[in-house]
């Protein structure tokens, strides 16, 4: 159970910060897989739409709870709390946002404004032509 745990907790970081990954694909690449491409860019948009439908949770992190891989935490934003407290505190810090539930779900959707951004330059700037949009 804790391998599948750990493996959708991967899934979860990869999915996370692909949107800055995504500058390191060969170009080339993209335009070959571009209807691939397509259906990410959708998938990353519904992503957080789907919270909404579980209170506010993640379908990832509710069943890598499931498992047992995530264990107690202080907050409701149980996968960001274990796994991007690194990434998230700091810049909390700066904003002056408190790390619990509200804080942190700012963080969590200021996280996705900046995923949403990326997407958006890298689709109809970046690689436009080779996606054919």
């Amino acid at each position: 159970m804790l391998l599948l745990g750990f493996i959708l907790n991967i899934i979860h970081l990869v999915m996370l910060f692909s949107p800055i990954w995504l500058f390191l694909v060969p170009l080339k690449l993209i335009r070959k897989y571009s209807n691939a491409f397509k259906i990410y860019f959708l998938i990353m948009l519904l992503v957080p739409i789907h919270w909404v439908f579980f209170d506010g949770k993640c379908i990832f992190t509710m069943i890598t709870r499931k498992t047992g891989a995530l264990g107690n935490t202080k907050t409701k934003s149980r996968f960001s709390e274990v796994y991007l407290k690194w990434l998230y505190e700091p810049i909390m810090n700066v904003i002056g946002w408190n790390w619990n539930n509200k804080g942190l779900s700012k963080m969590v959707n200021l996280h996705w404004v900046l995923n949403f951004g990326l997407l958006w330059y890298f689709a109809f700037y970046y690689a436009r032509k080779q996606l054919c949009l």
